[in-house]
Parts: structure tokens; sequence; C-alpha cells
């Protein structure tokens, strides 16, 4: 049974200074979806509830608003008020805002915490675009560069030792309960590779030597990452495989001795599920993976069928680590092959994704897709294979590069991977289209003028 508290509602007071935004998820629906005009902070609020989920308090800083608070199924409260700086205090600069957590969970007396921040810290903050993404690490958000927090101190000409690191050690209960609790953002630069990684939830391990050269597109770097996928399942399948036929020979006796009647019928059965399941992944796996010894019809003994049902387990769990990744991989393939045109989606161990021409068979550079074939190859690879089980998604102008048919089909597409994923999601558009009529799930973000009217 899946641990994670459930997103239910998000609130936003003092957005920009005028708006106050509340959002809420009921509890038979996976999704709502956001409209409203321009400039009313639709893309802020995902931003805010993604932020405030993982106590990225550089990002929040960096957000006009008074307070956030973030609701979960349980009746857990999250919340990040965001004040300025102490002027009076003689260490502190100007300008600066900061963020005060506060934690709520039943029975349980409520939890505050702020980040301590060095004087070079506040400098970094107020004077340049850098902000702190991980242990040791900062993002320059206007062109994604990534650098060591030693690295700042040398170009800027400060002191390491005089300066000092800053106080930013997570407490344990914050830390915990935002585990429980993850989202997952795609935002509107999804083509970059630079800008998904530098959001990912783990600590990023690339410094600015290696930012500068990293050229790979998302879409490439999505190929390499299935294949990686691949390539461990079959690692694990090769682990499994040789620790049961190890002791194959004994438990075999075992089988025999203990006498157990078994029904042929059904062990036939799961013998050909088991074929069947071997024919589907060879397409995507290069690995020999040799077919079973199966069941004759003429097997009627005790102790031969005994023997082939022992088999036929073991064949089954050598199989378990791709089981998951293939029903992930066949919906993405045919999801995406209903939307391309003249074209088919492949996945393999080798290749990765491959696109070819359904005329001629050629292969497709994947830089040379459309850009909204990218998108949508991106995204739904996304949802399908980063997206953590109880997660809530946030999706911000899936319209983006799409055809008005494939915007109509988006949330039906998403809703059915989110079933199977088990995720909820919040999409923030200005496209009919991608509501098509669903207005019982959608909010509007309305400005102070139509609140009021």
């Amino acid at each position: 049974m899946n641990s994670k508290k459930l997103l239910v509602e998000a609130t936003v007071d003092g957005l920009f200074g005028k708006y106050n935004h509340s959002v809420s998820i009921e509890d038979n629906s996976r999704f709502v979806i956001l409209y409203g005009r321009n400039g009313v902070g639709k893309t802020k609020l995902l931003e805010i509830i993604h932020h405030l989920s993982r106590l990225d308090y550089a990002r929040l800083s960096q957000i006009s608003f008074s307070i956030a608070t973030l609701q979960y199924s349980d009746g857990s409260t999250l919340t990040a008020l965001r004040e300025p700086s102490d002027t009076n205090d003689p260490g502190s600069l100007t300008g600066h805002f900061q963020i005060m957590f506060r934690l709520n969970m039943p029975d349980t007396e409520q939890l505050e915490w702020s980040p301590e921040l060095s004087e070079f810290h506040e400098f970094l903050f107020r004077n340049t675009s850098y902000i702190p993404i991980g242990t040791d690490l900062w993002e320059d958000t206007s062109d994604g560069e990534i650098v060591s927090f030693s690295e700042l101190t040398r170009r800027y000409h400060v002191p390491y030792v005089r300066m000092g690191q800053p106080n930013v050690e997570i407490p344990a209960k914050f830390r915990e309960f935002c585990y429980d609790t993850p989202t997952y953002f795609i935002n509107t630069q999804r083509l970059s590779a630079i800008q998904a990684f530098s959001d990912r939830t783990e600590s990023p391990l690339r410094f600015d030597s290696e930012r500068k050269h990293h050229t790979a597109t998302r879409i490439r770097e999505l190929s390499e990452n299935i294949k990686e996928q691949l390539n461990k399942a079959q690692t694990e399948h090769s682990r499994l495989s040789q620790q049961k036929d190890r002791s194959f020979p004994s438990r075999v006796l075992q089988a025999v001795a203990s006498g157990a009647s078994r029904d042929p019928r059904e062990i036939q059965i799961r013998y050909t599920e088991q074929n069947e399941f071997r024919d589907r992944l060879a397409k995507i796996v290069s690995v020999e993976l040799p077919e079973e010894l199966g069941p004759s019809s003429n097997v009627s003994k005790d102790w031969e069928l005994a023997l082939f049902d022992l088999y036929v387990r073991d064949a089954n769990e050598k199989l378990e680590p791709f089981r998951s990744l293939l029903k992930r991989i066949e919906l993405l393939q045919n999801v995406i092959t209903r939307r391309l045109e003249n074209k088919v989606l492949s996945i393999t161990d080798t290749e990765g994704l491959i696109v070819r021409r359904i005329d001629d068979g050629e292969i497709i550079d994947l830089d040379s897709l459309s850009s909204g074939e990218q998108h949508e190859i991106i995204l739904l690879f996304d949802l399908l294979f980063n997206v953590e089980p109880g997660a809530t998604v946030l999706i911000d102008e899936p319209e983006i590069s799409l055809h008005i048919e494939w915007q109509i089909k988006f949330i039906p597409d998403v809703m059915k991977i989110a079933e199977d994923a088990n995720f909820r999601f919040i999409v923030a558009t200005h496209s009919p289209q991608i509501i098509n009529g669903m207005w019982s799930k959608t909010v509007r973000l309305a400005t102070s003028k139509e609140a009021s009217e």
C-alpha cells in the first residue's frame, strides 16, 4: 500500500502582492485544471507548490508572495512564510527575503524552521542570479550554469574561511515529511536537458566545466536513460537466474518430496502467459532469453508436475525485473505512435528511442523531430518513468507546440497513465482544447477585479 500523503489543497496569499489563490483536488479525482488570464500566476502557483514541497527556500525567496500552504490527505499542512530579512541586523543585506517553514502533523506540536544564511550566502542572493540547488552546489538561473560554493568564493574574491559556509541543514522531521509528499514539475522548458537536470530531486553531480560541454538535448538524454533502465533490468535478470539455477536441484527434490498436488492445466496457463511475455520482451531486449522448458500434454506423474511447476515459477521470477518496465515502454510506444504522422516509435536496449518512417523504414534523427513531437515524447516519458507513485505532478502549458487534435487527447492519455502509475496531477493551461469540456475539473484563477465581480 502506498504510504505517500496525497496533496488535497494548495493556497497562496499575496502572490505578486495582490492575488490570493486556492486549488483543491477532490478525493475521487486524479486531476485539476487551472486556467485564467495571463499574469494571474498560474505558472508561479505551480512553482510555489513544487518548491514548497521540496523546502526550496532559495527559489521561494525569489517569488513574490506572502504565505503558501499545502494540505495533505492525513490533515498535515506545510506552510511557507516569505518576509523581508531583518534590516536591523547589521549582518543582513537589505532586499533579501527570508523563508520560514511551518509543519503541522496530527498529534504533533507545530515545527518551525528558517534556513540560517551566511553573509556570503546573502551576498549571492542580493547581487547575483545564483541559487543553491544541493550540497555545495549553486545554479545560475540566467543560463543554467552549475558551480560549487568554493568556485563562487574564488570568482568573487571572497576568503572562504572568513565568510564561512551556510547552515542549511534540513531538520529531520521536515526532510522525512517531504520524502512522503513528492511532487514532479514539468515546465515549459522541457526540451532543455540542462533545465530538466537542474530541477531533479537528487543533488546534481556536475560542475561548471562539465556543464559547459554538456550539449545533449533532452530527448537524447531520455534515449540514454531508457537504455540504462533496460540494462539494469538485464543485470538483475542475470543475477536472479544464477541464484535460482544454483539452488534448482535441491528445490526440485524438496518439491517432489512434499507430495503436494498440482493442476497441469494451471501450470500450462502460466507457461503460455510466460511465453507471450517473452515474445513481447524480445522486441526490445537483445540479450538472449532462452525459452524455458514447458510441460507437454503427456506430463501426468507427480514428480514431473513438481519439476515443471517449479521450473515455470522460477522463470517468472527471473523475468520480474522486466514486467513494470515493459508495461510502461509499451504504453509509451502505443500512445506516441498514435500521435505521429507516418512514423512509428520503438524502443530497444541498444538504441534507446527509435523513430522510423512507416513507408520506407528510415530512421529519423531524434533532434530532427518537430518540437511538438519532442514535447509529447518527453512529457509522456517523464510521466511514465520519472514520477514516483503517490506524487503530485505539476504540468505547465502542455499545449505548447501540440496540434489541436493532440491537445484534445492529452488529458485522457494522462489520466490513463496516472491510474497505472498512481499519481495525481495539476495542469495549468490557456487552451480550451486541453480542457475539452471538462469544466467541472477546472479552477479559474481570477484577478482581484474579477474575483470581486
